[in-house]
């Protein structure tokens, strides 16, 4: 049966876009901004209306529901097509025909087909239980799946393949992620982000395999048509019962290789957005402009911006985007830049590297002729919105900057850091999204008074929410330090703390009038051997105390650790040696040495207390006295700390000389 073609002359025919992914809406509602009137017809393949597929994994993590993934999607006055694919397109005609064999002619065509998931060529790939992570209906198996799986094994770690691992990880269920390339996110990082990375994952999943791809996938036994087990390329066998298949993307093309647009690893377009064919254009993943794919959503985004505003009549052109990425990574922020590998066919490059283990920070940038080329990172960095277009524009660095980014960590100075405003009006701010200053300004110029409100109007930091601190100190407001589980853990410890010290100015104990009879909580107090007991294992915590400031010099740099993790030992050391110091003293002050010696221990943890209720607590506060409150709690606590390694040398030595 033919189809039946709609009468051209009867109306105007629309812009139709095919692909109701991130970028198709994005090119929709910058489009009907910028021309309100405009005739729009959205298609979209997958059943689902059009949704937020960069917050898939918060998904698959149980973090948010498939209603909240729609709600901030706006297609007003926008004739949408959902489960409706297009199978065929006719230049000459200037038509598409849909799966339902309708006919939709068009003014200007968008392809916008996205990519889909490479599965690898290997034994047992269409095995049931094997799954690939890529739109809602995976993630809704996953979802399905993930409360029954006893072990999965997510093939790729990449991006998406870590983000499935950690959201396959929060049942319980054991996770194993085996990835080909030498380290995790190859791509994006050098081996010693990687391997902060690395380091992170392993408190979350049970092994990670690098530099070992998968040969096969085995069935559960030769009856069943299940995953029993995959076999690696060393050999070595893992027994699984679901795969997730995370091993990289290929562009959706088919359709316009079909319709004879030119097409290479993706379709080509020209600094038009243009393919070979006049009135079609395609943006987004499916997309290889000057030999290059993208396989991330912000160059995509970008592309929508810079093509509904040459539709809308503007002269634009767009030439090529910075491959860059900040994101959080299985609860981690990582970033990276430019170019940040060098090989044969490219110039060589000079790296300037900073390292902080206590705060997990790792940063590297990379240097050609003297212009910055590229930036990797580990943890937080608030430079890298500027970083983005400093790199962009292949700025020149100079020696001192590098000197400075070296012993700091920062490429320039904290007063240029740390004014957003200042940025120029295209760095971008949130990568999920692709929002640049200039965006986040105009929203703010429009009425937008909090970061709420930005978030609403422009979608930074929607997402993983690691521009959040920027968008607070473009409206002018400092930035918070969050309250997070560690902070309440630190309270209970220092509240713990005040209640032992209340429990030693207020406790008299009095002692049994018979030696015989004596409790045993008192005998050790009395016992000289129980008393010996409490108070070496005392010094011993003392002693384990100092490698709070030690740590630096004494452990090597695998074995350091986060510094919070450090602190709260440091206060739970503090809270038992105060424990034992009423054991050893029966909760009494001594005399002359002796109390000296006790009032400086409980001034010591007095302070401590109030340290860490401070730093606690410290999100809660005004910014400014949060800051000084910190600073001279710390302060005070440090200078109280001298007069203790004299008092109880003179103690020892009093008690085992004399």
């Amino acid at each position: 049966m033919n189809p039946s073609v709609p009468d051209p002359s009867s109306t105007s025919s629309p812009i139709i876009v095919i692909g109701s992914g991130p970028v198709g809406v994005a090119f929709v509602q910058k489009l009907k901004a910028r021309l309100p009137g405009v005739r729009v017809k959205l298609f979209g393949a997958e059943e689902a209306p059009a949704y937020d597929r960069i917050r898939l994994s918060e998904l698959l993590a149980g973090k948010s529901s498939v209603a909240s993934l729609s709600q901030d999607i706006s297609l007003d006055d926008v004739e949408c097509f959902f489960h409706c694919a297009i199978v065929a397109i006719d230049p000459e005609s200037r038509h598409v025909v849909d799966h339902n064999n309708q006919i939709h002619p068009y003014s200007r065509l968008i392809i916008a087909t996205g990519s889909r998931p490479d599965r690898p060529s290997i034994p047992g790939v269409d095995l049931k239980r094997v799954y690939t992570f890529r739109d809602l209906r995976d993630t809704e198996h996953l979802v399905a799946r993930r409360a029954a799986s006893q072990h999965t094994v997510v093939v790729g770690g990449g991006l998406l393949g870590l983000e499935a691992a950690a959201a396959m990880a929060r049942l319980n269920t054991r996770v194993s992620v085996v990835q080909q390339a030498s380290h995790l996110m190859n791509r994006q990082l050098d081996e010693k982000a990687a391997s902060l990375l690395e380091a992170s994952l392993r408190k979350r999943v049970s092994e990670v395999y690098t530099g070992s791809g998968v040969r096969e996938i085995q069935p559960a036994s030769q009856a069943a048509h299940t995953v029993g087990g995959v076999v690696l390329r060393n050999g070595h066998v893992i027994a699984c019962d679901t795969v997730i298949i995370a091993a990289g993307i290929e562009p959706n093309t088919d359709l316009a290789k079909a319709s004879g647009i030119a097409v290479g690893r993706g379709i080509k377009v020209n600094t038009r957005l243009e393919t070979s064919v006049a009135g079609i254009y395609a943006i987004g993943e499916c997309v290889e402009f000057a030999g290059q794919l993208y396989g991330l959503v912000a160059p995509g985004i970008e592309q929508a911006g810079v093509l509904a505003a040459a539709i809308a009549g503007q002269e634009v052109a767009y030439l090529g985007s910075l491959s860059a990425s900040k994101l959080k990574v299985a609860g981690e922020s990582v970033f990276s830049a430019g170019e940040i590998h060098s090989d044969e066919t490219t110039l060589p490059l000079q790296s300037a590297e900073y390292c902080d283990p206590e705060k997990s920070l790792y940063r590297k940038l990379l240097v050609s002729r003297g212009q910055l080329v590229g930036a990797l990172g580990y943890g937080e960095w608030e430079e890298t919105p500027r970083l983005q277009s400093a790199i962009s524009e292949q700025r020149r660095v100079f020696f001192w900057q590098l000197w400075r980014f070296q012993k700091t960590g920062s490429l320039w100075p904290q007063v240029e850091r740390t004014q957003v405003a200042s940025w120029p009006a295209s760095a971008r701010v949130c990568n999920c999204r692709g929002v640049t200053r200039g965006d986040l300004s105009r929203a703010i110029q429009s009425g937008c008074q909090t970061v709420t409100e930005i978030t609403q109007a422009t979608g930074a930091a929607g997402v993983c929410g690691s521009c959040e601190p920027l968008l607070h100190n473009l409206l002018g407001e400092p930035e918070r330090p969050s309250f997070s589980g560690g902070s309440i853990a630190l309270a209970l410890l220092a509240a713990l703390a005040s209640v032992l010290l209340v429990g030693f100015m207020q406790i008299d104990f009095q002692p049994s009038s018979s030696i015989q009879s004596l409790p045993w909580w008192e005998r050790l107090w009395s016992h000289s051997d129980y008393k010996q007991y409490t108070g070496f294992t005392l010094l011993g915590l003392l002693a384990l105390g100092l490698l709070v400031s030690l740590k630096k010099r004494l452990l090597p740099e695998r074995l350091r650790g986060h510094f919070s993790y450090w602190r709260l030992w440091h206060v739970f050391s503090g809270v038992t040696a105060l424990l034992l110091l009423g054991l050893h003293t029966g909760f009494e002050l001594g005399d002359n040495l002796n109390r000296w010696l006790i009032l400086n221990f409980l001034a010591l943890s007095a302070l401590g207390a109030v340290v860490g209720l401070v730093v606690s607590f410290e999100a809660k506060l005004p910014a400014r006295l949060g800051k000084q409150a910190r600073h001279w709690s710390q302060w005070a606590h440090l200078l109280v700390s001298w007069p203790l390694p004299a008092l109880l040398s003179f103690h020892i030595l009093s008690v085992y000389y004399f």
